[in-house]
This record gives C-alpha cells, structure tokens and sequence, in this order.
C-alpha cells in the first residue's frame, strides 16, 4: 500500500467563486479537497486524490493542468523550469472537469519514477481554471473573471527530513506585522504550525497560533503575526518571542524557539501615521 499523507493537518478545503459578467453577474462555486497533497514514494510510485464538488447553481468546466513552483520568503512563484518539478513523473485523470450542480469528481494523481531517477523533493503546483461557455444565443461580448485555484503535490523519493531554523525576528509597522524568519535547509518541505508568545521584561505580553505554513525544501519564509491588535497601543522596547515549531510530515517534528525582537520609536512613529500617509 502506498503511504499517503492526507492528514487534518492538510484536509484543507477550498472555495472559489468565480464572477462571470454578462449584464446579469452570476456566481460559481468550486470546492476542493486536500489543497496540500505530501506523499512518500512506495516501489517508485506515489498516488493522491483530489474531490472537486460544484456548488454552484450552474454546470461548471475546467481545465486541469499542472506546472513546477516553489515559495520564496513572501509566499509561492510560480517557475518556468526547476531541478524538482514532478510533471516529467507525473500522470492525472481526468484533464477537464465537467460538474453539474452538487455534484463530486475525483481527480487521481500518480508519479511514478524510474530507478535511475536521483531521490529527492518532487512538486507541482495544479491548477484549475474555469472554462467559460460561449452562448450562441448571446451575440454580446461577455467578460469573464476568473480566479485559479492551485493545489500543491509534494511527493518525497528517498527518505528525506526538513532541518528547520528560526532565523530572526523584526517588525514591520505598515503592515503591523510581526515578521518571523524560518529556514529550512533539510531536503523535504515541511509545514509547521506556530505556537508563540511575547514576552517583555519577563512578562507575557500576548500570545496566539499560526496555522501550518509552507518552508519549502532549501528555502526559507517569513511567518507574519499581526501586531498589534486592534485598539491596543504599541509600545517600543526590546522583546522576546518565544514558541514551538510542530509538524506530522515527513515525520513528526518539533522545535522550540527563543529570539530578540526590537521595536524602534520609529516604527511606532509609523503606525500611529494616518492610514492614507502609513503606505
């Protein structure tokens, strides 16, 4: 039996809404599940299922079609090459969607590797881009929005392990984020979820959570934390932020983390801007 890894962790469910002008706006509805799919090869090959269910009132088509990626620090770019697109390895069925209203196809994914094949991270990113309907009723010419929806397919040949690091901490006050450096400079993307507190002068400033996100094999990302919130003044001073680092995929993993963070008068300057001045 080939290992799947599908777990709560990235049953993550998708909803896209697609607006179709045409004097009348009508609407489009496209749920997905998983939209993250990490799989360990078996024999050379790895497999992975993704439902797509119509929501909508109207028959809906799409086009499925897939293309290599990666994240850099501020979230996914798309590539036109890479060393770890899976495409060359990977087959899918079917190509085009047709869904009537509420109804669920399933989309099978398969990779499949030679032996001479190095071990290594393989991914790619699928998209599913609506295809709009001609009406030949309707002369008019129509203009079509359309928003893609993309699902990551990681799929790891050999036994691989992230190597997490969490590298800084700053602050950004347009933004009124709280930026958190990780690294990963292992072979396998990981995806932890992001236990944290503030701490200043020994004392617990606030805390919260952040859902898994996406270190990509080799590369690193920032973690954004809001900061602060809402009708709570920001104060300047030297902080700690502490915290933990879990994941499931491709082995269960901690890290626990505990760096400076420094918040200047002039970011406090910053933020207290008027919003049309603070860009």
């Amino acid at each position: 039996m080939l290992k799947l890894v599908t777990r709560s962790l990235f049953l993550l469910s998708g909803l896209l809404t697609i607006g179709l002008m045409t004097g009348i706006a009508q609407a489009q509805s496209l749920r997905v599940s998983p939209l993250v799919i990490q799989s360990q090869t078996e024999r050379e090959q790895a497999r992975g299922l993704v439902e797509f269910t119509n929501m909508g009132k109207k028959a809906f088509r799409a086009r499925i079609y897939a293309v290599p990626f990666t994240y850099g620090r501020e979230g996914l770019e798309r590539q036109k090459s890479s060393p770890t697109d899976l495409t060359p390895y990977l087959s899918f069925s079917p190509r085009e969607l047709v869904l009537e209203p509420n109804q669920t196809r399933t989309v099978r994914l398969n990779a499949r590797f030679l032996p001479s094949v190095p071990d290594g991270e393989y991914r790619v990113l699928m998209y599913a881009d609506p295809l709009r309907e001609i009406d030949p009723s309707n002369p008019t010419p129509t203009v079509s929005i359309n928003t893609r929806l993309g699902i990551t397919f990681y799929v790891l040949k050999g036994d691989l392990s992230p190597a997490l690091q969490v590298e800084s901490a700053s602050y950004n006050p347009v933004k009124r984020q709280i930026k958190l450096l990780m690294s990963n400079g292992g072979l396998a993307t990981v995806r932890p979820k992001v236990n944290w507190k503030l701490i200043q002068n020994s004392q617990e400033i606030t805390k919260g959570s952040v859902d898994s996100t996406t270190i990509i094999a080799g590369g690193d990302r920032y973690l954004t934390i809001p900061y602060p919130p809402q009708g709570t003044k920001l104060e300047s001073g030297k902080y700690q932020l502490s915290g933990q680092l879990d994941w499931s995929f491709p082995k269960t993993g901690t890290l626990e983390f505990n760096i400076p963070l420094s918040i200047s008068e002039q970011d406090v300057k910053t933020l207290n801007l008027p919003q049309s001045t603070n860009k």
